[in-house]
């Protein structure tokens, strides 16, 4: 619990330190450093689906992978593994043979994605930093490695979204969903986010998201059945998660101004819908961490442009979401089963 509350002690500094010296959008880079330092420098035990010291799960595959001949990295299937991310292993391998500097590699293809999207989009990247924190896709790069690299991916192919970049998109699906195949989902993206609708039109898709959550396991079961029919309810604890959700979608519709941001308000439309959803199956929730991401950019951009306009409601909403998000992410830091274990550094 104390590296954590150091994190962000360092991270509160640093933007303080960053508002007497200049306003530049390049501290993005400062803040998520940090993210990534926390998960490159973790022991290698933090994050169950690691393995670390049994002879399966990411680490112990690592060695085996890396030990492959690229006759059988092409043409051999491993475990359920996507093949990009076995290709990734073996080049990781070829130069390095430690267990850390694979971490390093997953964490940095998964960070700097969205440290490059936040930077373009956001206008107060510390708390679109802090807002990434509080939300379960991070936690998710602890022990999750395929999709961390796979929604990072994702992240990064809203620039070509809204550029009219079809084909570059595409690209990045195809290169996402050789990490993790649940990328593909985020195809829909590019029509989802240039649908152009009027305010109130949003309100209606709230009603829709009620809908969806007041008959979760109709439709559930009716999706199964088309898609996975392997696939069964296992009613996890997510609805806090869905109602801050629809709070903050409900907030969005109240104060977003900012044209440029309603593309992304679609997006995360699909992820207040997939997570009244996802309390009945885990895999719904996982895929709706690709569509969560827009509020790391969405709720900074709002508080920012109301700077101008009210300086109560910057100073209330700023100091509100930054306790609410600070305070979630502590709690999934320190208590989630992902992680399996109280943080520290892999040379202590």
């Amino acid at each position: 619990m104390t590296v954590y509350i150091a994190f962000y002690f360092s991270l509160f500094s640093i933007a303080f330190i960053k508002t007497l010296i200049h306003d530049n959008r390049n501290w993005t880079y400062v803040y998520f450093s940090l993210i990534f330092l926390l998960l490159a420098l973790r022991a290698s035990n933090l994050g169950v689906d690691l393995g670390d010291g049994i002879t399966y799960g990411y680490l112990h595959s690592f060695d085996v992978i890396r030990n492959l001949s690229w006759t059988d990295v092409f043409n051999t299937s491993f475990l359920n593994y996507e093949k990009g991310y076995v290709i990734f292993n073996k080049l990781v391998g070829m130069v390095f043979d430690n267990h850390q500097i694979l971490l390093a590699c997953c964490a940095f293809l998964s960070i700097y994605p969205i440290a490059k999207f936040v930077r373009k989009y956001s206008d107060l990247p510390v708390l679109s930093a802090i807002i990434y924190l509080g939300l379960p896709c991070f936690v998710l790069c602890f022990s999750g490695l395929r999709q961390a690299i796979a929604i990072g991916i994702c992240t990064y192919s809203i620039i070509y979204i809204e550029n009219h970049e079809l084909k570059k998109f595409i690209l990045l699906m195809f290169i996402a969903s050789l990490f993790h195949s649940s990328a593909l989902l985020f195809s829909i993206a590019y029509g989802i986010y240039h649908v152009k609708l009027k305010k109130e039109f949003y309100w209606y898709s709230l009603v829709l998201i009620i809908i969806f959550y007041l008959f979760r396991y109709q439709i559930f079961i009716f999706l199964a059945r088309l898609l996975r029919p392997d696939s069964s309810i296992d009613n996890n604890n997510s609805v806090t998660l869905f109602l801050v959700f629809v709070f903050i979608y409900v907030f969005l519709i109240f104060f977003s101004e900012k044209q440029a941001d309603w593309g992304l308000v679609n997006l995360f439309f699909v992820a207040c819908a997939l997570q009244a959803l996802a309390g009945v199956n885990s895999l719904i929730l996982r895929v709706g961490y690709y569509y969560m991401i827009p509020i790391i950019v969405l709720l900074p951009n709002l508080i920012f442009v109301s700077l101008k306009k009210d300086l109560s409601f910057f100073v209330v909403s700023g100091v509100g979401i930054t306790l609410c998000f600070s305070l979630f992410g502590l709690h999934t830091l320190i208590s989630s089963r992902l992680i399996g274990g109280g943080y520290h550094f892999f040379f202590m």
